[in-house]
């Protein structure tokens, strides 16, 4: 008999209350022990806000989304940027682009955003098992510390993780 796959999903709309920050540390879905992560669906989306034309422009940020053990907290989660090599269910590094916005009053804003298509599903197929006692998705990001000022930003992201049940 198959095991039964159960979907658990979050949004996250401006992380941490509309922090503006170089970094954000995300708390996802709970595998039991047992359990096997089978895929997740995930869409993100970081902004810098342009104080001056250009002002992001290129500055680096990497997301990434590991299986942690219950226990972890924010502070046990790898630096995506510092450590590339981490065991990573999804690891994608980037580099903020400008997009233009315009008023009907002919003003024109700059924000500086990766990836640029949000409206990209991310399927990750790195199936993970539940750790003893199970264990939290995480998704983490973080920027380059070349510019923390001008690397700081917005996170948006949405997630769908496919959970077969225990066997």
């Amino acid at each position: 008999m198959a095991r039964q796959l159960y979907w658990r999903r979050g949004n996250v709309e401006y992380a941490q209350g509309a922090a503006y920050s170089n970094g954000f540390t995300i708390q996802g879905a709970f595998v039991d022990e047992g359990e096997t992560l089978t895929k997740v669906w995930l869409t993100w989306y970081a902004q810098h806000v342009s104080r001056n034309k250009g002002d992001g422009l290129g500055m680096g940020i990497a997301l990434g989304v590991i299986m942690g053990e219950a226990g972890w907290t924010a502070a046990d989660v790898p630096d995506p940027w510092d450590q590339p090599n981490a065991d990573w269910l999804w690891y994608e590094p980037g580099y903020f682009m400008p997009q233009l916005l315009s008023s009907p009053e002919g003003v024109t804003d700059e924000v500086d955003v990766y990836p640029i298509d949000n409206s990209v599903k991310r399927e990750i197929r790195a199936q993970r098992k539940g750790p003893v006692g199970g264990g939290n998705v995480w998704f983490v990001t973080n920027t380059s510390t070349l510019s923390p000022e001008q690397s700081r930003n917005y996170l948006c992201l949405s997630y769908s993780c496919g959970v077969l049940a225990a066997a």
